[in-house]
């Protein structure tokens, strides 16, 4: 064969002495594909959304999809999607061949990953951690805190929850103070409205909310108004900024300053501004020095510097009587509402704002603030309405507003405003409340523990990842510094990728985004690195840790305890004990060791032994004695005395074993880590309950062309797709004419009501439609053994049926071989709706349909058709070999290597060769008829001789057209037929009985 043109040439260069070499390669040969490719669509538990990701063998597929330590967990309970059956049945029969290309159903695109927030060790938010794709399976737990009932029905209630999605909250319980002790499961809800935020929640068909006194809300006698807004006495004046008092001098980022009082005038993180820049407060030492973030371009001394403005200026205002600390304030600027909250009223015209507005306040301008009084006509507040009870809003846009003091019969206050004004509206109470809890078992979904480094605890924090209790991933030390080879956002994010997709990483279990802006420290007092829990030792004992850190009890229990991790960084101990810290009902103060209690239950909650907490001096005392609810002794005095109505919290600690002694490696004012495993939270899957032929048909689109994107040039071959579980008309079609148009093929599903053959018939011809690139079986379904539990269990067979195709067209290294007969073994299969009678057979065969048999106690698939338009692909594996060629000629590099070289003759030899030697093996497989020799079996040959044609003698006399840059082979093949039908002809005849004995004789 001649050689294509030069593509290298080494040696030394022209004009130098030496030797050329000069490389000219000839062609490759075409590889075979990976045989057995499959793709499948559908709702599963785990694993990246709406992306075609290449499974290998089952073990992979645990990894990105299920739970390595538990084959069983992906399915559904219910049975409601059966993808992961069929999932099952193709590893079952597939005995690990061909490649399988899973799309989880990405729905309506609303599903949520799991997620937790971890905060440092100053409490500040420093880790966020999320699953690494949506769904439950991340963490299922999420909660609707108690909250008023809006309306309620026998099966159905209806609260205010904001953006809860549909069927969020399935299989969650509720709980309603009108039927103490008693929780209802939730089998659906509705989406929350967006304007009003309401969703409605429906419960199990065996309660009955009203018998139980669920009540829905009561109409209130006469009708209400209501304005959002009122208006304030007087006018206003707020400029944008004012001066600071005295003067200052300015030297790079330090401003120091002369009758200054920045310690009380101004405040870190707040802004300073001399000649038109402004800048940002970075530290305040004292009442005359402090720094700013980025120095001024202009310094100097005896200048004036100006901050943002919080102070309001009244004209005939009444501030102290008409406002209070922490309501809003609110005016007009630029024809918009603006509102600020008021944190301090020093006067009648004076008080100052939280944050300041964005513009100048002009003097003489109106100031509103939040209305919170009802007035009501005909109506009976005084003997119909009590202080705690909620009204619901009147313009349902929010949520219940709960009633503070009844004024009046026609007037009442509430505790907020209502969305908007209404006028002459009916009022309806509500006084029960309701809360949703949806929990999951402390093993299941996604944990995270953090623990100190490995290699460097002082600097760094290790991580362990569990999924429904088993270890999936461990790092050993990150850090939240970005310049640090350990920054944990790659150390996390590029550790556990499941697959690549261009600049895509998608990953198997978690990943990690880092809130840490500031400098990343770890000494004791300011250790900003992520953890479980920790806090400062008040006080301490042999075995006993006393503090005010949150922590919950039933986490910490057997978990680790590092009771100093600054001095003693990897020495810790079992918790074996641990109770929450408690906040004191009521008000206390102290004189000495003598506690003196308000609205105090002490005999109730504490008792001698225990301490409580000093908020000011930040330490705890020991309880000696408790002489009633109202007065205790401590065993020591507080640092100092407390002031009336100082609020307090008994404190709680962790313990360890007995045999241990804690003040050997640690003291008072130490802090201490806490290490345990914290689960992921509101997990979403999507509402799977309401599964639409959209869902499905979006990836079946021609022009999306999701599955060609993702396989193209990884030499797949043959395709074939199946949506199992899925009978819908609509979404067959759409992926029968994605077949069509791409040279795959498609297994559709007869719906499991059929049950008879003639049923079954009519559903391909009327209803699905004939096609030359899809497959069908019938029955389309079979039952199994339960792997959940005891009985059978309903299941699509196409997995079954698809992973048996695969592992025949792998030992074949081709498609000619279908996966038919008596050794067709579904071997998961154990019984079927519908036996095949012979009658049926004739039906089911005779319309393209695989029958599925039972035989000699196995299941089998009994059928080679399929329901093809043309008479050609009447047989499926004929369809197959040609759409496998298509495919492989389509995405072959051999082939696509050969586009924009010179069109010279050899180029043609080299492609024919390459079609001839691919097409010689094929017939050794026997994929082509062996009745015929290889020349006649195969024809690689063009059309008809003009000037521009060449004829190469030597193989195989092929001709080929060379025109305007396109190279046209003509590939025609007759390919092996298969045995349907044995017929042999049998029957007694005296002349061939002697016949055949002369010739017997003869022959021996």
């Amino acid at each position: 064969m001649a050689l294509q043109e030069a593509t290298y040439v080494f040696g030394p260069p022209l004009g130098a002495a030496g030797t050329d070499v000069i490389e000219r390669s000839g062609g490759n040969a075409l590889e075979d594909p990976r045989y057995g490719s499959c793709a499948y669509w559908g709702v599963l538990k785990r694993g990246p959304m709406g992306v075609a990701i290449p499974i290998n063998s089952r073990r992979e597929y645990d990894e990105i999809f299920g739970d390595p330590r538990d084959s069983r967990w992906h399915l559904f309970a219910n049975g409601a999607h059966l993808l992961p059956d069929a999932i099952d049945g193709f590893f079952a029969t597939g005995r690990g061949s061909g490649q399988l290309w899973i799309t989880r159903l990405d729905l309506d695109r609303k599903a949520r990953r799991a997620s937790l927030t971890l905060k440092n060790r100053i409490g500040a938010d420093a880790l966020r951690v999320m699953a690494a794709n949506e769904g439950r399976w991340g963490g299922a737990a999420n909660q609707i805190a108690q909250t008023p009932l809006v309306t309620a029905t026998s099966r159905t209630f209806t609260l205010v929850a904001p953006d809860t999605q549909a069927n969020e909250f399935i299989d969650a319980e509720a709980e309603f103070t009108g039927s103490p002790g008693k929780r209802y499961r939730i089998v659906a809800n509705t989406e929350a409205n967006p304007v009003s935020g309401e969703a409605v929640f429906t419960v199990a068909a065996q309660y009955d909310l009203i018998i139980d006194g669920v009540s829905g809300p009561v109409a209130l006698t006469g009708t209400a108004t209501y304005t959002r807004y009122r208006a304030l006495a007087g006018t206003i004046a707020f400029p944008l900024s004012r001066n600071v008092t005295g003067t200052v001098a300015i030297n790079g980022r330090v401003i120091t300053g002369t009758g200054t009082l920045f310690t009380t005038e101004l405040k870190v993180g707040g802004n300073v501004s001399y000649s038109g820049e402004t800048r940002a407060i970075e530290s305040i030492t004292s009442d005359t020095t402090l720094t700013v973030a980025q120095a001024f371009s202009n310094g100097g001394t005896g200048l004036t510097l100006q901050t943002d403005n919080l102070t309001v200026t009244g004209t005939l205002t009444t501030f102290t009587t008409e406002l209070a600390v922490g309501d809003t304030l609110y005016v007009d600027i630029n024809g918009q509402r603006q509102g600020r909250t008021v944190a301090a009223i020093v006067s009648n015209t004076d008080l100052t704002l939280a944050s300041g507005f964005t513009a100048d306040v002009t003097a003489g301008t109106a100031a509103e603030a939040d209305n919170l009084v009802v007035t009501g006509t005909g109506t009976q507040f005084a003997t119909q309405v009590s202080a705690g009870q909620y009204l619901i809003d009147p313009n349902r846009q929010g949520s219940t507003v709960k009633v503070t003091s009844v004024i009046s019969a026609t007037e009442l206050r509430v505790e907020r405003p209502f969305s908007m004004d209404f006028t002459a509206a009916q009022l309806t109470k509500q006084n029960q409340l309701a809360m949703v809890n949806l929990s999951a078992p402390r093993n299941e979904g996604l944990a995270v523990e953090i623990s100190q480094g490995t290699r460097y605890p002082d600097t760094h924090f290790g991580m362990t990842v569990r999924f429904n209790g088993s270890v999936v991933l461990q790092i050993s030390d990150a850090s939240l510094d970005p310049s640090d080879p350990f920054f944990v956002e790659p150390l996390v994010n590029d550790s556990n990728v499941a697959f690549r997709a261009g600049s895509v990483n998608y990953q198997k279990w978690i990943t990690v985004e880092s809130l840490w802006n500031s400098a990343y420290t770890t000494n004791a007092q300011a250790d900003v690195r992520p953890c479980n829990g920790s806090g400062t030792a008040l006080a301490l004992t042999n075995d006993r840790i006393y503090t005010i850190a949150e922590l919950e009890p039933s986490l910490v229990i057997g978990n680790l305890l590092y009771p100093n991790p600054y001095t003693q960084a990897r020495n810790y101990f079992r918790v074996k004990g641990a109770v929450a810290p408690m906040d004191l009902q009521g008000s206390i103060s102290s004189s000495g060791v003598t506690v003196t209690g308000t609205s105090t239950n002490f005999l109730a909650v504490l008792k001698p032994g225990d301490y409580i907490y000093d908020p000011v001096s930040k330490t705890a005392r020991k309880v000696r004695t408790i002489a009633s609810n109202t007065s205790l002794t401590l065993e020591t005095a507080f640092p100092s005395n407390l002031a009336a109505l100082t609020e307090t919290k008994k404190l709680g600690y962790v313990q360890v074993d007995q045999g241990y002694d804690l003040t050997l490696v640690a003291d008072e004012g130490d802090r201490f880590l806490l290490v345990y495993p914290q689960q992921l939270t509101r997990g979403y899957d999507g509402n799977t309950a309401h599964l639409i032929p959209y869902h499905l048909t979006k990836f079946a689109d021609i022009d999306r062309n999701h599955l060609e994107n993702a396989t193209f040039g990884r030499n797949q071959g043959l395709i074939r797709m199946a949506c199992p579980g899925i009978s819908d008309v609509a979404v067959q079609k759409a992926f029968a004419a994605y077949a069509a148009a791409k040279a795959y093929e498609f297994r559709a599903e007869i719906p499991s009501q059929y049950n008879s053959a003639a049923a079954a018939e009519a559903f391909l011809n009327q209803d699905l439609g004939r096609n030359n690139f899809i497959t069908a079986a019938f029955p389309s379904y079979g039952f199994v053994s339960n792997p959940l539990g005891a009985g059978d269990r309903m299941i699509s067979i196409s997995g079954d049926v698809m992973g048996g195709e695969s592992a025949f067209a792998t030992a074949a290294r081709g498609y000619h071989r279908p996966f038919a007969g008596v050794d067709a073994i579904l071997s998961r299969i154990i019984k079927l709706p519908f036996e095949a009678l012979p009658a049926d057979e004739a039906i089911i065969n005779v319309a393209g349909l695989h029958t599925i048999k039972s035989y000699q106690g196995n299941v089998i698939v009994f059928g080679a058709r399929s329901p093809a338009i043309s008479p050609t692909y009447d047989f499926t594996h004929i369809r197959r070999i040609q759409s496998n060629y298509v495919r492989i000629f389509l995405e072959a590099r051999t082939l696509l290597e050969t586009l924009f070289k010179p069109n010279q003759p050899y180029l043609a030899e080299q492609i024919v060769m390459v079609l001839n030697n691919f097409a010689r093996q094929e017939y050794r497989k026997g994929v082509f008829t062996r009745y015929l020799s290889f020349s006649q079996a195969v024809q690689i040959q063009g059309g008809s001789p003009s000037g521009n044609v060449i004829t190469d003698a030597g193989s195989q006399d092929a001709v080929v057209d060379i025109v305007n840059g396109r190279l046209r082979i003509f590939f025609r093949y007759v390919p092996t037929g298969i045995l349907e039908r044995l017929s042999i002809d049998c029957g007694p005849d005296i002349l061939v009985a002697q016949y055949g004995n002369t010739l017997n004789q003869a022959a021996v």
